[in-house]
This record gives C-alpha cells, structure tokens and sequence, in this order.
C-alpha cells in the first residue's frame, strides 16, 4: 500500500489496483491528508457499494471522514430499505 501512494505522490496518477485497495487507501491518503486521492477512493468506493458491503463501506467512510462517501452509502441504503426491512422479518 505504501508504494501504490508514493506512486499517486510522484505521479498524481490512481494507482493500477486503486479498485482492490480503495479503503486501506482511503484511510491512508487521510492520514496523510492527500485530498485528491481521498477523493479517488471515495468516488472508487461509490462505485462498488452493493447491499453485501454497504454498512462495511459506511463505517470506513465515517472513520475517516469522508463525507461524500458516507453520504452516498446513506442514500444507497435508503434506496435498498425495503431489502433490508424484508431480511429482517425473515430473520424472525
């Protein structure tokens, strides 16, 4: 992981494997306050929410800050209640 960021520090490219590393990126890239990966991550994480890792990707968005990224795994949640409501009456 530390090379993919010294990559995008020297570069200012998206690391190759941005799509199977976005979150431990994401906490990096805010660690090191590097905004414009954050924001990479975000929107590459965005992307890949589904209803099998969207609470997953909701916790890391709100460990880290990223707004953008929380807000979009609430609306998907929103847009997928009904999923989530059925999962738990069946679970009864």
């Amino acid at each position: 992981m530390v090379s993919e960021m010294l990559q995008f520090i020297y570069t200012d490219k998206a690391p190759c494997s941005l799509n199977m590393m976005a979150s431990d990126l994401l906490a990096a890239a805010d660690k090191y306050a590097l905004d414009r990966l954050k924001a990479m991550c975000q929107n590459t994480l965005i992307s890949s929410l589904t209803v099998n890792n969207v609470s997953e990707i909701l916790h890391i968005a709100d460990l880290h800050g990223a707004n953008e990224l929380k807000s979009s795994a609430i609306n998907f949640l929103n847009m997928y209640e009904h999923y989530y409501l059925l999962l738990a009456l069946l679970k009864r």
